[in-house]
């Protein structure tokens, strides 16, 4: 984890990929924190930060969930900063190399350390590190606090202070060529930073050019006068007292630099190169800050890093005018690894040393190699590098010189120890590849079959080594592009890329790096071809293996180092498809490692979803316990099955049709109730299907009810109602005749919902009382057929038997399996109490509800909750309060896949604007909601939606309207028994008769 505040707020995981942000106020928290970083910050202080004048009564409650949701984004990628909450206030802990402020502070004291005994190099490259942490000023984009002002202009004052040290050592190394032009720029920028001014002025003389010196001193004198009042300082005025004599104390003695050859190595530009925009401004970018001198390109084999750096070179050698170095380093080539000194020698031959003067030992011929890059603008190619400690000695010490590394390797020592910047390089974007395949193939062959062209360049994972080769066999063939595409998607080898006369192939450049691996880290990569989908865990790995998962992540480091696979937040890992075809080749049939991955699948999902309740109707079959328990990261299920969701799903639907099939249907039951949660439509029915199939192909007759359950419960999560009854009656007739009651009683709740949803009360209360006996006669919890019965007797209008109901379910005891009925009563009977004109008990009932919501990560119901504290809000006049939480229920909404949720969110918000006198805005969401709510056949929310759309309109004056849609309001309410809104309709239509007449 590496967190940047020295410009615009980033957090960064392991590999420097950006880590998604969330909320304005939660990145200003964040910054505060870091800006204090290892000091406590008063909670006051935050809240007076967060909020301009005093701060809402939400405030507290807000900051803790900016907090909680900081704790879980420093938590997806280990170590280095954690948020602790410490008495009066909170604590951000860093270690000192994982926020840049402290990177910062550390590097510019070792500079100051060294210039202070005479290190001027070291100095430099200490300072000049310093200062290229700063990415722009500190909080850019987002609202500074008056808190932290103090500590932003400290940081301010000891970057310039910073800038101004190196440019003092780059004086006394001689390089005021250079830096009088760069201090010009400087100047105008800080105008009133007399100390640079004065080495501006020294710069200049140095060049030879004392009269530019004397006119920046007038430049600077007549600045301060005009600007404030005031002549310069004592130390300017003496500079330019010695500036007029020429006093020889000025004068810099550094021996001139050693004069050489100018050697042009760089190989030859690269055919045909296509794309790479970004990666190439990132470069030019990078070649001109201040702040380094060496980058390094890492990626996968194949990915093209030598083809950039080699083109990038050529555009920019004009830059270089003393000369581009280029060394082979063969760490993946089929010779061994190139020793520095063998590199050495070559280049200080290059730069026109005699053989026999040049040193035999690595030290000396480093410090010869740099000695004679001094003054000089050189840039050097190191390709194929395999470490760090490989490169270091090949890096010119003169801040003049630029350094390109490619690799495949991670080369992390090099951006900690070197200040180097890391470009990781992967596939080419679509367009570029579909760019270079015209190019290679020809525009008229590409043009008349573009699909393929597509579709080629995704079969080669986008790779350019890939796409050359494959473009060299299509033409070199006489068939399609698609005949050849169709070919290479269905092969389970490399064989279709590669070439006769060409030794280069995507599975040779695969192998050298294989083939440095150690052995478990070779075995672990093959056994990675086998994993369903596109991502694994390290728990997966270590199932794969056969050992502790505490083995395995030495393994995964080395698979990362070689980029072979590709580390992601929370503990992910991937590996781009070509690779996973090459590791598939290698593993050959390893059922036995397969079945252990699938077991570890079952296992911590059973972990998981146990945490929801274990009276949940799921079959339970013995599992094979392959690793040890999983430990949940904060406790937090939902979050875990969300990381793990495509590899689930991938491992179901590969089960269902290679086998073993009964892992396809126990992942579907144990998946059943988490699709609920998230709405993941897809992969709910993907899930659903294909355990419906192989529980068929197996005769599992029991398997094929859990699979209908799950069917059934994602045809009525869409509105596909009848075909919802269709799968839960089947499903129940079932459970009958196999005396399966647990599974029976929970599928005749769900039927009675379905019917609820639908406005058909009486079959809803039959079905419910159904489920409700089953449960009574086997000692089953009741608590969630209890809490549905009673909304039933809230939307028939008998609000005494609701609260009972409800009240029944808050008397049971609190437990994993009631937790979610209890928050559902508790805000069912929220709307009760306001409807009875108790809105104190309404409240508290709110309050509860959503504490339980959040704690169990059920948004639906969060918002829901939000949706009832808005019509409370209302009731009690407080408009803004109510608009605030109905447009944080419309805001959860949009992010479900829940219609009723949704058209509720709309209805709310536009009771809010009806009530603000907003018309048009009501009319708009009454009208959405109401689409919504008659497309999925919702009959109470349409309802509800018709009489408020029907009060709007005759609020603004269109009586007719109004009495047109509260006719059929009124008429399906009593055909459903909505007997509240019933009487709201009957209402409404006597007060527009009285308007009438």
């Amino acid at each position: 984890m590496r967190l940047r505040v020295l410009g615009p707020l980033e957090v960064r995981d392991r590999d420097e990929r950006p880590l998604s942000m969330g909320r304005v106020k939660e990145r200003v928290l964040l910054a505060m924190l870091a800006l204090r970083v290892n000091t406590l910050l008063s909670k006051e202080s935050i809240l007076a930060g967060l909020w301009e004048g005093p701060p809402p009564r939400s405030a507290t409650a807000n900051l803790a969930s900016y907090v909680s949701n900081l704790r879980r984004l420093l938590q997806t990628d280990e170590g280095g900063v954690a948020l602790e909450t410490r008495a009066g206030g909170y604590l951000l802990v860093a270690d000192p190399d994982s926020i840049d402020l402290l990177v910062f502070e550390r590097l510019a004291g070792e500079g100051r350390q060294a210039q202070a005994v005479g290190q001027y190099a070291l100095a430099v490259e200490r300072l000049t590190q310093a200062a290229g942490l700063w990415r722009g000023p500190v909080m850019d984009g987002l609202p500074v606090p008056d808190v932290v002002r103090p500590d932003i202009a400290r940081l301010e004052d000891l970057r310039l202070a910073v800038v101004e040290d190196s440019i003092e050592g780059r004086l006394k190394l001689g390089q005021h060529d250079t830096l009088a032009g760069e201090l010009a720029v400087l100047t105008s920028r800080y105008e009133f930073r007399e100390r640079l001014w004065g080495q501006r002025i020294l710069a200049l003389y140095r060049s030879g050019r004392q009269s530019e010196a004397l006119a920046a001193y007038q430049d600077v004198r007549r600045l301060l006068a005009e600007h404030l009042g005031i002549e310069p300082g004592a130390a300017l005025r003496a500079l330019h007292e010695q500036v007029l004599r020429s006093d020889p104390v000025l004068d810099h003695s550094a021996a001139p630099p050693v004069a050489g050859l100018v050697p042009r190595q760089l190989p030859p530009a690269i055919g045909a190169f296509t794309g790479r925009a970004a990666e190439l401004a990132w470069l030019d970018e990078t070649v001109v800050a201040a702040d380094t001198t060496v980058v390094a390109l890492v990626g996968t084999a194949g990915m093209g890093k030598t083809a950039l750096a080699v083109h990038w070179a050529h555009r920019v050698a004009s830059r270089f005018p003393d000369g581009q170095l280029y060394a082979d380093l063969h760490r993946h080539g089929t010779h061994d690894p190139a020793a520095p000194i063998e590199v050495l020698t070559s280049f200080l031959r290059a730069l026109g040393m005699p053989g026999e003067r040049i040193p035999t030992d690595t030290e000396t011929a480093t410090a010869t190699y740099r000695s004679m890059l001094a003054g000089r603008r050189v840039l050097v190619i190191l390709d194929n590098a395999g470490s760090a400690e490989q490169v270091r000695p090949l890096l010119p010490g003169d801040p003049g010189c630029f350094t390109v590394v490619t690799s495949r390797r991670r080369l992390t020592g090099l951006m900690a120890l070197d200040g180097a910047r890391v470009c990781a390089v992967g596939g080419l974007i679509p367009q570029d590849t579909s760019r270079l395949l015209t190019r290679l193939l020809g525009a008229d062959r590409a043009d008349a079959e573009p699909a393929a062209v597509a579709e080629l360049g995704d079969v080669c994972a986008h790779l350019p080594l890939a796409l050359r080769l494959a473009a060299a066999r299509v033409a070199a063939a006489e068939g399609s592009i698609a005949d050849y595409v169709s070919r290479l998607a269905t092969a389970r080898t490399l064989d279709l890329l590669a070439v006769d006369d060409e030794p280069r192939t995507v599975r040779t450049v695969f192998d050298s790096s294989y083939e440095p691996l150690n052995p478990m880290a070779q075995r672990l990569f093959r056994l990675l071809g086998l994993v369903p989908g596109h991502g694994f865990t390290p728990r997966a790995a270590a199932a794969l293996l056969d050992v502790p998962p505490v083995r395995v992540e030495a393994v995964l480091n080395e698979l990362v180092a070689a980029s072979m696979v590709e580390r992601r937040a929370a503990g992910q890992f991937v590996m781009h498809d070509l690779l996973r075809r090459y590791a598939e080749e290698k593993a050959g049939s390893e059922p036995a490692a397969l079945r252990r991955l699938f077991m570890s699948y079952l296992q911590d999902t059973e972990t998981a979803v146990a945490t929801f309740g274990s009276a949940l109707a799921r079959l339970n079959p013995p599992l094979q316990k392959v690793l040890p328990e999983l430990e949940l990261p904060g406790g937090d299920a939902l979050a875990w099955l969300d990381s793990q969701r495509d590899c689930l799903v991938a491992a179901v639907t590969y089960a269902a049709e290679h086998g073993p099939r009964e892992v396809a249907w126990q992942l579907c039951d144990q998946l059943r109730v988490y699709f609920w949660l998230r709405r993941c439509l897809p992969e709910w029915f993907a899930v659903a299907g294909a355990a419906m199939a192989a529980a068929v192909a197996e005769g599992d007759v029991e398997a094929e009810i859990a699979a209908r359950h799950c069917l059934a419960d994602a045809q009525w999560s869409v509105g596909r109602y009848e075909r919802a009854i269709d799968e839960y009656e089947l499903a129940i007739s079932a459970c009958e005749h196999r005396n399966l009651p647990r599974r029976q009683a929970s599928l005749q709740h769900n039927l009675g919902s379905v019917y609820r949803e639908l406005g058909r009360l009486d079959q809803a209360h039959k079905w419910l009382n159904e489920a409700l006996e089953v449960q009574r006669s086997n000692g089953f919890n009741e608590s969630a057929t209890r809490a549905n019965i009673g909304t039933v007797y809230e939307e028939m209008g008998a609000l005494q038997d609701a609260l009972r109901e409800h009240s029944k379910v808050l008397e049971l005891t609190r437990t994993a399996e009631t937790k979610r009925a209890h928050a559902f009563s508790l805000d069912a009977l929220s709307v009760i109490h306001r409807l009875m004109g108790r809105p104190d008990l309404a409240l508290t009932c709110n309050t509860e509800a959503l504490a339980l919501y959040r704690e169990m990560g059920d948004r639906a119901g969060e918002a829901s909750v939000m949706e009832n504290l808005a019509s409370l809000h209302l009731d009690q006049g407080d408009v803004d309060q109510a608009m605030s939480c109905a447009k944080a229920a419309l805001d959860m909404a949009k992010d479900l896949a829940n219609p009723r949720i949704y058209a509720c969110g709309h209805t709310i918000v536009a009771k809010v604007h009806l009530r603000q006198g907003d018309h048009r805005e009501a009319e708009r969401h009454y009208e959405l909601g109401l689409h919504l709510a008659h497309i999925n056949r919702m009959s109470y929310v349409e309802v509800d939606a018709q009489l408020g759309l029907a009060a709007t309109h005759h609020a603004a004056g269109r009586p007719d309207l109004a009495l047109d849609l509260c006719t059929q309001a009124l008429h399906t309410a009593e055909a459903s028994g909505f007997q509240i809104h019933a009487a709201t309709a009957r209402n409404l239509l006597a007060e527009l008769s009285v308007r009438s007449t």
